[in-house]
């Protein structure tokens, strides 16, 4: 939001909300029909991802970051990617399970298979047990 009123955009409030947590949003902006959430959602809502859509907004890629799509009036628009920093610390903590005698480390994670093969990458794990990304 910072970055849209710098360059001077007028945000507006939406009517109409209807929200699904963790699934996506709707609304009604300056009169058009605005939805942002999951790729499965919005095609539950009329949003058509073919093929080339899919692809070109990152599809099933399992990348281990975020996907959250944006339709206006029932065409898709843009996607928004997103990602979570580790925790302060988590780097260390992996060596220092290893100080202590731990052989093997494994990051449990009810994320997407690709958030959670990241995050076990990052913090020095190399290993996660995750539901597959199509679940």
């Amino acid at each position: 939001m910072r970055g849209a009123t710098a360059r001077g955009l007028r945000l507006q409030a939406p009517t109409a909300v209807e929200e699904d947590p963790g699934r996506g949003i709707v609304g009604v902006v300056e009169g058009r029909r605005v939805a942002v959430g999951s790729g499965g959602w919005l095609e539950n809502h009329g949003y058509a991802l073919d093929g080339d859509r899919r692809l070109a907004f990152g599809g099933n890629a399992d990348t281990g970051r975020g996907l959250v799509l944006v339709g206006v009036d029932g065409a898709l628009e843009g996607a928004i990617v997103v990602t979570d920093p580790l925790r302060t610390g988590a780097e260390s903590l992996v060596a220092e399970l290893a100080e202590l005698g731990v052989d093997r480390v494994v990051l449990v994670s009810g994320d997407r298979a690709g958030v959670a093969r990241e995050v076990a990458g990052l913090s020095g794990s190399g290993a996660a047990d995750a539901p597959s990304a199509s679940s």
